[in-house]
This record gives structure tokens, C-alpha cells and sequence, in this order.
């Protein structure tokens, strides 16, 4: 494989050999030509950080994700999470609309996600209620929001979400119905979108051995939200 260009100045460049590229990248803050830079939106120091790990590999968007059973005891599993509402703390998760987590949300609609990092030995709690956006949402913002997450699926997945509407997740099992449409391009109903509004972020950070945690609170004086930082124990 030929080396590969990187730029760390204005004029500075350099040659490296591929298989040396993921150890420099954890270590300065290069561009790399002819790749997209992706813009880290504004927010809370949590928020950048979290940011960072989600970008530094595709598969570090899978999260944990908590809901309260209807019985009162604790139900949790892995999910991806899909990114923010640009400028918000709004994240946004998916789901289907016959598996447990909507009858969760129902009676409690708070969660908490959770993400463990082992290359940066970060872990981030995010804690807030949720809104269910579904196909009967009379929400505009969210109903279209949950229209572009759709068509950002890849066709497999397109795919899987109509061959698996009729099939309800943890019930006993059925053979998928496998069935063409011309609708792919719009969400079926058992497409559920998640926006979670996040109020509370527990950070832990064992190399440094730090641990803080940002609470959302409404300013009196502009009517809007700010976030305020504690250092805490680890």
C-alpha cells in the first residue's frame, strides 16, 4: 500500500506507511487529504468528549441503554446510538414499535445510555426522558427528523425493518415475510424513533482518575438551559 499524506501545519506534510496510521491518529490532531473533516458541534465539555469517541470508530456507537419494566425492575440493552440533534443535547435512538421498550416508556419514560470506552477508558452515564416518535407523531420537526434517520439506512436494513414489521422482538418466533414495496423510501410504522433529552451526564475517566457530573438546568435570567459542572469522587 502506498504511504499516505498527512498535514500538520499550514505547509508541513509528511509521509507515513498505512499500517503506522491508527497508532499516530490517537495521538495528534492531523488532517488527513482528500477525507471529509467532520464538524464536532457546540456544547458541553461531556458533550465533545463523547463526540470524540463516536467518531474515532464506527463501532463505537453502540451504547446501553436502561428502561423500568412495567413491574418496576430494570430492563437494559445494546442499541446504536444515531448522533445528536444538531446544537441540542438531544440524542436519537431507534427502535421497533412491537418490541418492549414502548410499553416501558409508556409508564416511565426516562432511560439512562450508557458508554464505556476502553481505548480512552471513558465512560459516560446520559440520563433524560424520552420522545416516541412514531408514524402518528403530529410533531413536524420530529416527524421529519424521523424520515431522514430512515433514509440514511442502508438498503439492507431498509429492507429488514418491512420483512420484519409484523414480528415482534422477544415474542415466540416467527418466519420473517419477506415482501417487496415501493415504499422504502418512507418509514414504515414500525419505525420508532427515540429523542432523548438529556439532563444529566455522569463522566468517569480512569487513566486520569477524574470523575464529574453536568446537570441541565433552566437559566432565570434568558429562559434558557445551561449546564452546571461538578467535579465528584471517582
Amino acid at each position: 500500500m502506498p504511504p499516505i499524506c498527512l498535514q500538520l501545519g499550514r505547509s508541513s506534510l509528511i509521509l507515513i506507511q498505512a499500517p503506522n496510521l491508527s497508532r499516530l491518529i490517537r495521538r495528534w490532531p492531523f488532517k488527513l487529504h482528500n477525507q471529509t473533516t467532520m464538524k464536532r458541534p457546540e456544547g458541553p465539555d461531556w458533550q465533545t468528549k463523547l463526540q470524540q469517541v463516536l467518531y474515532a470508530a464506527a463501532e463505537n456507537k453502540f451504547v446501553q441503554v436502561a428502561t423500568v419494566r412495567e413491574d418496576g425492575t430494570p430492563a437494559c440493552r445494546t442499541m446504536g446510538l444515531a448522533g445528536f440533534i444538531p446544537a441540542t443535547q438531544q440524542a436519537l435512538l431507534q427502535t421497533h414499535a412491537k418490541s418492549y421498550k414502548p410499553s416501558h416508556l409508556a409508564k416511565n419514560n426516562w432511560v439512562e445510555i450508557c458508554k464505556w470506552n476502553a481505548a480512552s477508558q471513558q465512560q459516560f452515564r446520559l440520563r433524560g426522558p424520552v420522545t416516541v416518535v412514531d408514524a402518528d407523531s403530529k410533531n413536524e420537526a420530529f416527524q421529519s427528523l424521523r424520515q431522514q434517520e430512515y433514509k440514511r439506512l442502508g438498503t439492507p436494513s431498509v429492507l429488514q425493518w418491512y420483512h420484519n414489521a409484523d414480528r415482534a422482538p422477544g415474542k415466540p418466533f416467527q418466519s420473517p415475510v419477506h415482501q417487496t414495496t415501493d415504499q422504502q423510501d418512507k418509514a414504515p410504522p414500525s419505525f420508532l424513533l427515540l429523542v432523548v433529552d438529556v439532563a444529566e451526564v455522569d463522566y468517569v475517566h480512569l487513566e486520569s482518575d477524574t470523575r464529574a457530573i453536568w446537570i441541565k438546568q433552566q437559566s432565570s435570567a434568558d429562559d434558557q438551559h445551561v449546564w452546571h459542572k461538578q467535579d465528584l469522587n471517582p
